[in-house]
């Protein structure tokens, strides 16, 4: 590694047999000899962060959800020969390079994600080249409001453009972007970016809600494989899994305690 990296790395191990027969390393001595590992877990993670806001907001906003393209740093493969380098043998894979959905996620278990759970509505999505498919409608491709996140407040508002407070709650989101404004009348919203924006959820038992159908069906993937069998442990390194937003009335104090926060139904 080089000085001052965050990533780390030893000599590397050579792959071996161990007692049940298994070719490879353990995923611990994967992740310890591969710098290029060690960043692609770190970079899972925070998107891991994105989709939990990004697909969050989406809900509120009872859109679509529209995937982005994702970048990945380590091939996959449930031969271990990927390792330490993250590129298969004889690979002419440059990094970063794009990556399909199931590089970070385990995209079977997003099945059903848009029919909801427990009566409640859920979230349809679309893959990421879906807003720049030549047939897409002339609604789609014209009709978009950007949003952005700030700490400070804007000095004045530019068409086609809504900026919200980093950390905004559910209740800002809604305020600023839901029905009534002129955002909603909007085909497409696009976040500008969309990892840590949220503060949480006012309304307790939606963020409750929200936060359950996403845990069953998008937050949770792994990258594979350091040993043959990945059924066993110790071959495959899991994702971390997002900190939870406030809900309830420790939304609302993440909200009152921001110095630029937007005006709700009610407040002066």
């Amino acid at each position: 590694s080089p000085p001052g990296s965050e990533s780390r790395c030893v000599k590397e191990v050579r792959q071996y047999d161990d007692k049940e027969g298994l070719h490879g390393v353990t995923i611990q001595e994967a992740i310890a000899q591969s710098p290029r590992l060690q960043a692609h877990l770190r970079m899972a993670d925070r998107y891991l962060v994105a989709l939990r806001d990004g697909m969050a907001a989406a809900w509120l906003l009872n859109r679509t959800f529209v995937f982005p393209q994702f970048a990945c740093l380590c091939d996959r493969s449930e031969w271990p020969d990927v390792m330490p380098t993250c590129r298969l043998e004889n690979s002419d894979l440059e990094f970063p390079f794009r990556c399909p959905l199931n590089f970070l996620l385990n995209v079977h278990f997003m099945q059903g994600i848009e029919n909801g759970l427990q009566g409640r509505r859920g979230l349809p999505y679309r893959e990421h080249s879906f807003l720049t498919h030549p047939w897409l409608s002339r609604r789609l491709r014209e009709s978009r409001t950007e949003v952005r996140f700030r700490s400070d407040a804007p000095s004045a508002a530019a068409p086609g453009l809504v900026e919200l407070p980093r950390g905004a709650t559910d209740a800002e989101v809604l305020a600023a972007l839901g029905p009534g404004t002129v955002a909603a009348g909007s085909a497409v919203i696009m976040l500008s970016e969309a990892e840590d924006v949220l503060g949480g959820f006012e309304d307790a038992a939606t963020g409750a809600y929200v936060r359950s159908l996403l845990d069953q069906k998008v937050l949770y993937g792994s990258w594979c494989c350091s040993r043959t069998n990945f059924h066993r442990p110790g071959a495959t390194a899991f994702y971390t899994k997002p900190a939870e937003l406030p809900l309830g009335v420790r939304a609302t104090a993440v909200r009152e305690a921001r110095s630029w926060r937007l005006p709700l139904k009610g407040e002066f």
